[in-house]
């Protein structure tokens, strides 16, 4: 995973045909090389990668702040 694109990481990872939402998800960060960081997934790389796309999910254009309450925004004409 890279920390700097986690949802498009997160995408990427939960399109693969082997993906199985049922299993352990085992996080690896990689450095600017592509190569991985050699933490062993104890539950803190997880705990950090689901803070990461939180916090990416949360502010990325599908949401939008109404009355301090973050809500899904759908477009289907791009007005």
């Amino acid at each position: 995973m890279d920390r700097g694109n986690v949802l498009n990481s997160f995408g990427r990872a939960v399109s693969r045909p082997h993906f199985d939402p049922m299993k352990k998800l085992d996080v690896s960060f990689v450095d600017s090389f592509d190569e991985a960081e050699g933490a062993v997934d104890n539950g803190g790389p997880s705990r950090e990668f689901f803070r990461l796309l939180l916090h990416e999910v949360s502010t990325c254009e599908v949401f939008c702040d109404v009355e301090g309450q973050k809500q899904l925004v759908l477009s289907a004409g791009g007005t």
